[in-house]
């Protein structure tokens, strides 16, 4: 909640209310320059407005990429390792599936030490078997915090090149999975923008100003129709007006661990649900990868029912820059 923060500011606007009513009273309206002159509070109004409506629309624009960018990696994690599992095979299905799983721990570990990267913290992954092995721990630990979320896209690229190199992969499949890691690495990269640059300090400061100076004026103007209510009036316009710019304030970097900051962890959790799904399931298409169980060099075949083509014959025309004949025949 905000209101723990404007709580203050907001009765000293109550009293700026009744200081008004007492003047109105006790001096005369006739001899107080504010009521009888409403065009500086119009003016006021009108500047602190602008400059109000100006920095939430920021605040929120920056909350909201930062939304859709938090979104788009977990879809991007879970689409690569998808891409893996139908595109990744092996004579041995055992190093098939040693493979698939090494590209799916690497991809959730990527999210894992980027949550780390953009809460601010600087604790180490989790030691506990599952996500990281010894060694790639020792190897994180030696790394900047905001490096580590990128020796784990080295580690994936590694792999994806490795298993392209043995011929378990057709290099218009890496292509496909590289632009994903590319994309999941541009999302980060947005992510890490909102969090470090905010709006510039002058002006945050100059709409709290505003605010301020049109909540010392508009008492003045408005006591003559509140009358008595003037001071519960300029209270909750206090409450609305600074609740407002501290929203902007609280949801321009969402990134932490307030309370009103994005909760990664259970968004990114359910990812590692998604990820063991697709591996544990076995059913396949018939219209996936098969294995060459025959004995022929030619390992992995992209096919459909009636014709199938080589991973091999595959990165045979990309490497050598013919890639007309379709990836799949009908």
């Amino acid at each position: 909640s905000v209101l723990p923060h404007i709580i203050g500011r907001s009765l000293i606007g109550a009293a700026v209310g009744g200081i008004a009513l007492y003047l109105y009273y006790h001096q005369g309206a006739k001899n107080y320059f504010l009521v009888n002159n409403s065009d500086l509070h119009t003016y006021v109004m009108v500047l602190m407005g602008l400059l109000q409506v100006f920095r939430t629309n920021i605040s929120f624009g920056s909350y909201n990429a930062a939304v859709i960018a938090v979104f788009d990696m977990r879809a991007r994690v879970i689409n690569t390792v998808t891409q893996g599992c139908a595109y990744i095979n092996c004579v041995d299905e055992a190093e098939s599936v040693e493979m698939r799983s090494e590209l799916a721990r690497f991809l959730t570990g990527f999210l894992a030490v980027a949550r780390k990267t953009l809460n601010g913290s600087n604790k180490q992954p989790r030691n506990d078997g599952t996500l990281f092995t010894a060694t790639e721990l020792e190897e994180l630990s030696q790394c900047d915090v905001d490096a580590r979320p990128y020796l784990l896209i080295t580690w994936t690229r590694s792999l994806i090149a490795t298993a392209a190199q043995k011929g378990y992969l057709a290099l218009p499949c890496v292509g496909l999975l590289d632009n994903n890691i590319s994309q999941l690495l541009a999302d980060f990269e947005t992510c890490k923008r909102i969090k470090r640059y905010n709006m510039p300090f002058p002006y945050a400061q100059m709409v709290k100003i505003a605010i301020s100076l049109y909540l010392l004026v508009a008492p003045f103007a408005f006591v003559v129709d509140v009358k008595y209510g003037t001071p519960v009036a300029n209270f909750f316009l206090s409450i609305l007006l600074f609740g407002v710019d501290e929203i902007g304030v609280e949801i321009e970097e969402p990134f932490g661990k307030d309370p009103n900051d994005l909760t990664l962890k259970p968004i990114w959790q359910n990812v590692e649900v998604a990820v063991a799904s697709v591996l544990s399931n076995k059913n396949r298409s018939p219209y996936s990868l098969h294995l060459c169980h025959s004995g022929c060099n030619e390992s992995v075949f992209i096919s459909s029912p009636s014709k199938s083509r080589s991973a091999k014959a595959i990165n045979s025309d990309a490497m050598g820059g013919s890639l007309t004949q379709p990836l799949i025949n009908d």
